[in-house]
């Protein structure tokens, strides 16, 4: 740590709270849904199949960042193992953004069904969780295995991009391709198609009525109330994801198309790769809050641990209190 010593130490204690905060949040989440039956339906199995990609983040991209803050690129494995580790990890972490992504729009596409048209909604196979959760994780993984290809190793160790192994001219090439590609793939196509469902599904849910309803006006009120509070919920979460890995896609968009002459700060450059991880810290607690049966599910869950702890004491207390008596009549008892 020469000049940028007080940036690292910075973004270190950063990162570790980011680390800490991702930890609690998934896990919590994860278990609430393994625990309670009653959240357990296809968004709240894709929030799943989001806090697994969050966990890995947070697992193994959040550590290496660290590590990166204090060594630049160098990577501490040499030889063969040391390029193997270096292509999986930059692949782990397009991977996880690919299935985030690939998530929200999965989740999108259900919302849509279920206020569009949802009378087809229970015929459509992706809304079998056990089904459509391997496929994300396999279309995610196919679309980012270039990644596998494009890191590697240099002379120094260090682990960087080499797009110029199929030789000089496919390099030129391939250098911008490879970025724009992942940007437009697991980024801007995925997000279009969400924006368009979501708008669709919001001038229904609050600009169209639907005429000869037949329930009565306080249950519309309710179910439309509900579906309201379901839309604003999952479009908080896109948006969230959206602003958060907006800097790092627009930064390495940049930097291909300059062919990487252009000079960024390196506490420029940790903001905004940071900025794009700490989006698995606030997912998990986006859900929590704003999830009605998530949250309603975590209170009942504190409530019935907190009851059964005070009913546990009461029953040592009470046996406590028999086992003084008896020892008393005991000793008062003549010999």
């Amino acid at each position: 740590m020469k000049e940028v010593g007080i940036g690292a130490i910075f973004f270190t204690v950063l990162y570790g709270l980011t680390i800490v905060t991702s930890l609690v949040g998934n896990t919590l989440l994860m278990y609430i849904v393994c625990k309670r039956p009653e959240v357990r339906s296809l968004n709240s199995f894709m929030f799943v199949n989001m806090a697994v990609a969050d966990l890995l983040v947070t697992a193994v991209i959040m550590p290496s960042s660290i590590v990166f803050l204090h060594t630049e690129s160098a990577w501490a494995i040499t030889g063969i193992f040391g390029e193997i580790t270096c292509r999986m990890l930059h692949y782990v972490g397009h991977v996880n953004l690919a299935a985030s992504i690939l998530c929200l729009v999965v989740m999108a596409v259900d919302r849509y069904y279920a206020i569009i048209s949802p009378l087809n909604r229970d015929h459509l196979w992706f809304r079998n969780a056990k089904i459509v959760s391997p496929v994300i994780w396999f279309v995610a993984m196919t679309l980012v295995s270039m990644t596998l290809v494009f890191y590697d190793l240099d002379e120094y160790n260090d682990c960087l991009y080499d797009f110029y192994i199929f030789g000089s001219d496919y390099g030129t090439i391939l250098h911008p391709f490879y970025f724009l590609f992942i940007f437009v793939t697991i980024y801007i196509i995925p997000l279009v198609i969400i924006s368009l469902l979501y708008a669709k599904i919001a001038h229904k849910v609050w600009f169209h009525r639907t005429p000869g309803h037949p329930v009565s006006e306080s249950q519309l009120r309710r179910e439309v109330i509900t579906k309201r509070k379901v839309v604003r919920m999952l479009i908080v979460i896109v948006a969230t994801f959206a602003v958060c890995w907006l800097p790092a896609q627009v930064f390495h968009i940049v930097l291909a198309i300059a062919g990487w002459d252009i000079d960024v700060p390196p506490n420029i450059q940790r903001a905004v790769f940071w900025c794009a991880h700490a989006n698995s810290a606030i997912n998990p607690w986006l859900y929590l809050t704003l999830s009605g049966n998530i949250k309603s599910a975590f209170s009942k869950m504190i409530s019935e641990d907190f009851r059964g702890e005070t009913k546990c004491r009461s029953q040592r207390a009470s046996r406590y209190a028999i086992d003084t008596m008896d020892y008393k009549q005991k000793e008062e008892a003549p010999l």
